[in-house]
């Protein structure tokens, strides 16, 4: 039907043209920005999902960075152990030459002066290596006693590794104090019930040990138990109190020595207290035969000391070197299935705008064509 007032096909034309144009302006879109979601509108469930991948992807990517900086504290605290190792070997080497009966008291002596240098140097290294301002050879108080590396993207347990570090410092502590009934009020003989606190501060961290004796003829045998147990092979030390009392506390210990307890009194029992941590090192000397011997054998058990941080160290390192390459499979993967959400198939669209520009056209020839039919009108009026 021919009319005047209404052009269907005008009308169809046009909305033909609208959403050809409307495809070609999406195509044109997505090949300039690259991605297929430009907004939510585009797909809203793929933006979603697309968006959860993106925050796995950026935690990954960082986790993996924070693995990295787990392998540099423990390359930092491996240097400077292996300068602890070189000094202790040094320092045994001096302590068997001093255990030789041919030299002097002047040679004793002269040994001695670098062998007492060499434990402040390590001393000096344990309290000065450091990581981002934080202390690592200390026993990592700066961290609480252990490093925690977060490794993964969320927070659970499996994101995180932790690593216990280690006092390497040559061992003196800032304090130690005895506290309690010591020996009863007056000073007396301990009885059944009485108990010794000792509080021993290290590096601003205190450890307290309270003991409490059940008899009176093994006072000091309990006691030295008591304090063997409690503190669990973590320290070497000697409590040395006037009147001749001697205790040793630690696993390793020499048998303790002690004279009559009555009527001692106990109290300011600290000021003639001798503890040592850490490598245990820090009252060493040689020069004497005596104490080159037992230099010796401490300084043994200080390298092994080092060699087992060492060996955690080296340990530590490798798991996280693991953890990076599990981290740069899983965040591959993962930015592969995003892509497949979210970027753009490039010859698709291209293929696609390629036709609807073609269609474009015709939509717009067959328009201007439909604008026509009116005219027939007035040919039919003139004719």
């Amino acid at each position: 039907m021919l009319t005047v007032n209404t052009n269907i096909a005008s009308l169809i034309a046009q909305n033909s043209l609208n959403q050809v144009t409307k495809n070609l302006r999406v195509n044109q879109e997505r090949l300039s920005s690259g991605l297929r979601i430009n907004s939510a509108a585009d797909d809203a469930a793929g933006l979603a999902i697309s968006n959860k991948m993106t925050s796995q992807i950026m935690g990954m990517n960082q986790a993996m960075r924070n693995a990295g900086d787990g392998i540099s504290l423990a390359q930092t605290a491996e240097g400077g152990l292996q300068e602890i190792t070189d000094l202790l070997h040094r320092g045994r080497e001096l302590s068997v030459q001093a255990s030789n009966e041919t030299l002097t008291d002047d040679d004793l002596a002269s040994l001695n002066a670098e062998f007492l240098q060499l434990v402040q140097e390590i001393d000096r290294i344990a309290k000065g290596t450091g990581f981002n301002e934080k202390n690592i050879l200390d026993g990592g108080q700066a961290f609480g006693g252990s490093v925690a590396f977060h490794i993964g993207p969320d927070t659970t347990v499996n994101d995180q590794i932790s690593m216990d570090l280690q006092n390497m410092t040559a061992g003196a502590f800032e304090d130690v104090v005895f506290e309690g009934a010591v020996g009863g009020e007056d000073g007396g003989a301990w009885a059944v019930g009485d108990t010794v606190s000792i509080d021993i501060t290290q590096g601003g961290v205190t450890e307290t040990v309270e003991h409490t004796f059940v008899a009176d003829a093994l006072a000091l045998e309990d006691l030295v138990a008591g304090l063997t147990t409690d503190l669990d092979g973590k320290l070497d030390v000697t409590f040395t109190v006037d009147g001749g009392l001697k205790i040793a506390a630690d696993a390793g210990a020499d048998p303790f020595t002690y004279s009559s307890l009555q009527g001692v009194d106990y109290d300011g029992i600290d000021q003639s207290v001798d503890a040592n941590y850490g490598l245990g090192i820090i009252g060493l000397s040689i020069d004497t035969f005596a104490g080159a011997g037992l230099a010796i054998e401490q300084i043994d058990r200080a390298i092994e000391s080092v060699d087992s941080f060492r060996s955690e160290l080296g340990a530590v390192q490798n798991r996280l070197d693991s953890t990076i390459a599990n981290l740069m499979n899983a965040a591959q993967n993962l930015t592969e299935a995003r892509e497949r959400i979210l970027d753009s198939d490039i010859a698709k669209e291209a293929a696609e705008q390629t036709q609807n520009d073609v269609r474009r056209q015709a939509a717009a020839a067959v328009l201007t064509q439909a604008n026509q039919d009116p005219q027939l009108v007035l040919q039919l009026l003139g004719g």
